[in-house]
């Protein structure tokens, strides 16, 4: 019977390289010396532990179908192994670590600095102002920011928030009475469809996402003119239900606010506990080896463009909301 060489980390083929050992300057060896060679049973490769070449220890069976349970056995003779000494880590790489903290800081210093020269603007209703410009702005950029983990862009969002505004504006405008959940659906179905364009001409098209999203920029921009024969939805025609959707507040936050915010909660749970928003990080890391892993690529891409199209038609809904008006411009 042929005898299989052993190695630091187990039989040959645990070892990277089938039979070279992944220890550097560590020779292979067959068995100690004046130890019993190994034995096969027929069904993988028996091995004893000659950690204490002295007792002869139990034989365990190894076995590809077992390598995940397998612990290396290392002979004190050969191979002697020293804890490495932790580094203490340096200025630049706490603050690359904590580089949000400093633009928080930042921030801080600069809202000092302006109530300091207006102490209107400090106060709760000028906050309450700039939380309600900056939701539909955050919405999009989570939504952009997606997309950029991807190593694509979308320049179009900003298109499809208008056009998504103004298709909804004249749907309420000729049906009043169409409930608030259906209106929001519906502004995000249609943002699904544009950001489907977008992805079906990035993936089955090989366009690249900057040069597809500037065609679609200008072809949504058009589609609202066309839509609209140049005119303009006011306040005055919007019902009131549709008018109070942004406006309309729970407890102290604003509806937007709110709605910003479970945005922004969806979105970090996708992409920390999902497999596909995992699958996300793995295609804007290295896309050669997200493909080699077996991931989707081109389905991820696909993804992450409808989900921009999504975000962006609820975008539109609460711009319309927000502002009362629909405007070609």
């Amino acid at each position: 019977m042929n005898q299989q060489a052993l190695t630091p980390c187990g039989p040959p083929w645990l070892c990277h390289g089938h039979g070279k050992s992944r220890l550097p300057n560590v020779p292979l060896i067959t068995h100690p010396p004046g130890a019993p060679p190994s034995q096969s049973d027929g069904k993988g490769v028996r091995r004893r532990d000659f950690t204490d070449p002295s007792t002869q220890a139990d034989d365990r069976l190894l076995s590809p179908s077992g390598a995940n349970s397998i612990r290396r056995t290392i002979w004190r003779n050969n191979v002697t192994t020293t804890p490495l000494e932790k580094s203490k880590p340096s200025l630049a790489s706490l603050f690359a670590r904590f580089r949000e903290l400093a633009l928080m800081g930042f921030i801080l210093l600069l809202v000092a600095l302006i109530s300091l020269r207006n102490p209107n603007f400090l106060t709760f209703t000028n906050f309450k102002d700039i939380l309600l410009d900056i939701s539909i702005l955050a919405m999009v950029a989570l939504a952009q920011g997606m997309i950029i983990i991807t190593r694509g862009i979308d320049l179009s969002v900003a298109s499809m928030l208008g056009l998504t505004a103004m298709m909804v504006s004249f749907t309420v405008k000729a049906y009043p009475e169409t409930p608030i959940v259906f209106t929001v659906l519906l502004g995000m179905a249609l943002g699904g469809v544009l950001g489907s364009v977008n992805g079906l001409i990035i993936t089955l098209g090989k366009v690249p996402p900057i040069i597809a999203t500037l065609g679609t920029l200008s072809i949504y921009r058009g589609l609202v003119f066309l839509y609209s024969n140049g005119t303009w939805i006011n306040a005055f025609e919007m019902p009131t239900a549709f008018k109070q959707l942004a406006k309309g507040a729970l407890w102290v936050l604003p509806n937007l606010v709110i709605g910003a915010l479970i945005v922004a909660a969806l979105v970090y749970l996708f992409l920390n506990y999902l497999q596909a928003g995992r699958d996300i990080y793995a295609l804007g890391t290295n896309p050669d080896a997200a493909a080699i892993s077996g991931i989707r690529t081109q389905r991820i891409t696909f993804m992450v463009y409808v989900i921009s199209g999504v975000v962006c038609g609820l975008a539109g809904v609460m711009w319309a909301s927000r502002f009362e008006a629909a405007q070609t411009n």
